[in-house]
């Protein structure tokens, strides 16, 4: 052994597996590599496969509530501004109301619940869940 020298271990030489996997980022249009148990970079944007389906029947009640009781919901400040926001809030709504009965329950109640965010909505529910 040379004076000075280290040793190095063999496995410590060869790096550990990263726990995660490689994917196709669309919002930087390269591959990209996505740590375990993170979020995929566009999760935050709101978009979702169930926005290119056909309306449901709930969600087109949904729009036809906010229209009854809101003519000019798509000119509003905190509205959605299209029938694509109005049924990705629903959805939410329908999410933490326990169904889409529910949601249409809380709608005909109170249709400023359209005006919260999908996000909030989600925190809120969470809260009052984790409180109770």
């Amino acid at each position: 052994r040379t004076p000075g020298a280290r040793r190095v271990s063999v496995r410590r030489a060869v790096e550990q597996p990263r726990k995660g996997k490689a994917f196709f980022n669309y919002l930087s249009n390269d591959w990209d590599y996505l740590p375990e148990g993170a979020a995929l970079p566009w999760a935050e944007l709101g978009a979702s496969l169930a926005d290119l389906l056909p309306a449901s029947a709930a969600e087109q009640r949904a729009v036809a509530i906010l229209e009854e009781k809101v003519p000019n919901w798509r000119n509003g400040f905190l509205t959605p501004n299209d029938e694509v926001g109005v049924r990705r809030r629903f959805r939410v709504l329908a999410e933490v109301a326990g169904g889409d009965e529910q949601g249409l329950a809380a709608l005909e109640r109170n249709i400023g619940v359209m005006c919260i965010g999908e996000q909030v909505t989600r925190a809120a529910a969470r809260s009052l869940v984790e409180g109770l």
